[in-house]
C-alpha cells in the first residue's frame, strides 16, 4: 500500500462514521435534509463544476503515479 492510500484509508474510516452516525442524528429538523441539498448543489451548476473539480483533483491526486 502506497503512503497516499494509507492517508486516505485513516481519513476515510472517521469521515464515513461521521456521515453514516454523527450526521443524521444531530442533523437540525429545520434545515434542509442531506438529499434536498444534494439536489440544490446539483443544480447550481457553479457548485456542480466544483464538486466535479474537486473530486478531478482528488483522483488525480491519489490514483496518479510520481
Amino acid at each position: 500500500m502506497t503512503r497516499e492510500w494509507a492517508i486516505v484509508g485513516y481519513l476515510a474510516v472517521p469521515v464515513v462514521a461521521l456521515l453514516l452516525f454523527v450526521l443524521p442524528a444531530a442533523w437540525p429538523r429545520s434545515w434542509a435534509s442531506p438529499a434536498e441539498l444534494g439536489a440544490i448543489v446539483w443544480e447550481n451548476r457553479a457548485a456542480r463544476m466544483t464538486l466535479l473539480l474537486f473530486c478531478w483533483w482528488l483522483g488525480w491526486h491519489f490514483l496518479m503515479p510520481g
